[in-house]
């Protein structure tokens, strides 16, 4: 954990994106990477950080258009007033403080924070409109590489839309494919825990820090969600659920995916904030439709009028979005089904896995040898039927016969 960017991130009345703005500054003026910023920004002299801030916000703080260098910017701002001056006594404020204590913190909480520099901070949103400087996370973060998908939709969701979002959750996990939402009760909730039952990936982005589980009835999806994928919040831990923070949180559940889909959502539905957010970040969606006369249905039928895709069955968003990523990848070829449920696999089933695509049919006793010849060490018999019954559980492998299996993704 960068100590020094989890310690800046956590100055008060400090913003991300002003955090970023200097950021860009001290990038530019030195050179060097961002990975270095933060304990730069730390150790900085008075003078050194005034000038940084003069640069940043020159216009804000009285320097304007007219002054030519960056000391004349700097004998125009004032501590006390404009942009650059707050943010200098914020910074100077905040360096009275231990920089270690925010990351204690964090580590108390059992929480890591990932920068926008740290290599594990998701790629899909370094490019998002007001990114978040970084993030705190439980668990792991979703792989930028892999197709994903968000299932956002109705807290009071109806009998229709609670089916809907078990069936779609499960139908993306037994894909491969990870799904993103906001762990909230409804459709949110129900598609996650889904997910997570069917063995596939999953992660929430909550409106409280990463150690609250909000809303609390959903104690077990929570701990789901750390053992099948993560959780993650741009608040640091400790911090309360409140409705101001969740409209931001929302543009991280996009942001993280390359399709959103709606399941059931009002007319004025906090939802389509959500999409609001999507439709900026460039991110597909699709919107499972409803009756008309039905209330929770209005504002997914309205999507689709207004060009959203159409989900009506799990295969028309997998293949939509199997699309959708490779073209943001930039990349020609297919993935399988298989391929993509397969990366979910942990040992020894997945190289188990990948014995059964070579051949048509496999028997236990030539699992047994290729096992051992591939990973150098040898399974029982008992532990092949094991895994091989979780293989086929997952509707990966079939059984031809006693002990014979054929790959079926």
């Amino acid at each position: 954990m960068d100590i020094y960017a989890c310690w800046l991130s956590q100055v008060r009345g400090l913003g991300k994106a002003t955090i970023l703005a200097l950021r860009e500054e001290w990038m530019t003026r030195t050179g060097r990477e961002g990975r270095d910023f933060a304990e730069d920004i730390r150790k900085m002299s008075e003078s050194e950080l005034r000038e940084l801030c003069a640069c940043t916000f020159g216009k804000d703080a009285g320097g304007g258009e007219e002054a030519e260098t960056a000391a004349g910017r700097i004998s125009a701002a004032d501590e006390k007033d404009g942009k650059s001056g707050k943010v200098y006594a914020m910074l100077m404020s905040a360096r009275k403080e231990k920089e270690g204590e925010a990351a204690a913190l964090a580590e108390a909480a059992d929480v890591r924070f990932l920068s926008f520099d740290d290599p594990e901070f998701p790629d899909r949103l370094r490019s998002i409109p007001r990114p978040p400087y970084g993030l705190y996370v439980r668990g792991r973060v979703p792989d930028s590489s892999r197709p994903t998908c968000a299932v956002i939709g109705a807290r009071m969701a109806s009998a229709y839309g609670r089916e809907q979002a078990r069936a779609f959750g499960k139908a993306l996990a037994d894909a491969g494919i990870p799904t993103v939402s906001g762990m909230a009760r409804g459709v949110d909730g129900i598609a996650q825990r889904a997910a997570t039952e069917a063995g596939g990936c999953s992660y929430a982005v909550l409106g409280c820090g990463a150690d609250i589980c909000y809303p609390q009835e959903n104690a077990d999806l929570y701990i789901g969600l750390l053992r099948h994928g993560g959780i993650l919040s741009e608040y640091p831990p400790g911090t309360k659920a409140e409705a101001r923070l969740f409209p931001d949180r929302n543009r991280i559940i996009s942001g993280l995916s390359d399709t959103v889909l709606v399941i059931e959502a009002r007319e004025r539905s906090g939802t389509l904030i959500t999409v609001d957010a999507a439709l900026e970040q460039g991110r597909e969606i699709a919107a499972v439709p409803g009756r008309v006369s039905d209330a929770l249905s209005c504002g997914c039928n309205r999507l689709i009028r207004q060009g959203a895709a159409i989900a009506t069955c799990p295969d028309d968003v997998i293949e939509m979005l199997l699309g959708v990523h490779r073209r943001s990848q930039g990349e020609d070829r297919t993935y399988t089904r298989g391929e993509l449920a397969a990366a979910d696999l942990q040992e020894p089933e997945r190289t188990l896995y990948e014995i059964t695509g070579e051949k048509d049919f496999c028997d236990t006793q030539y699992l047994l040898d290729r096992f051992e010849e591939k990973r150098g060490h040898a399974l029982r018999g008992a532990d092949i039927l094991r895994f091989m019954t979780m293989l086929t559980v997952k509707g990966l492998v079939g059984e031809a016969g006693t002990g014979i299996y054929s790959r079926i993704l």
